[in-house]
């Protein structure tokens, strides 16, 4: 497995929104924090590797960008501190094609408030197109916050607290596969699932090749390793 070599501009964020996509075997992630003041975020570069060493800077993101998932060759966030959902599109050489806000998910006024606000934190996007995630929910300022896991369509809408105050069931299934994910070339992977009890499709998964020793995923409010003996 080859090093990624730091960003091309090698500001004072720390790297995050991190996702893969698979259709073209390419590695996304976000400089967090570069561009950072009490009151204001972003914007937020986006680069990607091709996991072959090659390094590119792909466009600017909205505000403060610290979470990112891929569905169908498009890449999902939501801007620190801000409830706002945006797709973006590539250009067939990878760079951003288009950012655009599709939802205002709790119609929050503004960002930074003073009031009640979200502050979503990690996005996964299942096989059906949900969107799953974490945020901190505050009623003011710190510390009156609370945890808060979600649901919603990939649209925006259909927000849903699964659980709130740090009370995630504990009941979950684990799955370990072996699959191959179709695209303009085919990718063999190890793939490591979490599972609802009551649901088919996936929470989050992680994936790694197909020969290693090790697979392991941290959610925050869920982690999970396997090593094969």
């Amino acid at each position: 497995m080859s090093q990624i070599p730091a960003p091309i501009n090698d500001d004072t964020g720390n790297f995050n929104g991190n996702a893969w996509d698979e259709g073209t075997n390419r590695f996304y992630f976000t400089e967090f924090g570069a561009f950072q003041t009490p009151t204001h975020q972003g914007p937020t570069e986006l680069y990607f590797n091709d996991l072959a060493g090659n390094q590119t800077y792909a466009g600017d993101l909205t505000g403060g960008v610290s979470c990112g998932a891929f569905y169908e060759g498009k890449y999902y966030y939501f801007p620190d501190r801000m409830d706002d959902f945006y797709e973006v599109t590539f250009n067939a050489s990878g760079t951003i094609a288009s950012n655009t806000k599709i939802a205002d998910v709790l119609g929050s006024s503004a960002p930074y408030s003073l009031g009640h606000w979200i502050a979503f934190g990690d996005i996964a996007i299942a096989e059906d197109g949900t969107v799953y995630g974490s945020a901190t929910d505050f009623g003011g300022t710190l510390p009156n916050y609370t945890a808060v896991f979600f649901r919603m369509n990939l649209d925006g809408t259909g927000y849903t607290e699964i659980t709130t105050g740090g009370e995630i069931p504990l009941t979950y299934k684990l799955e370990l596969e072996q699959r191959i994910y179709s695209g303009e070339r085919q990718v063999e992977v190890l793939k490591l699932g979490v599972y609802g009890e009551d649901r088919e499709e996936s929470l989050a998964y992680a994936w790694t090749e197909p020969t290693s020793m090790n697979i392991g995923m941290n959610l925050r409010w869920f982690q999970a390793g396997c090593t094969k003996r």
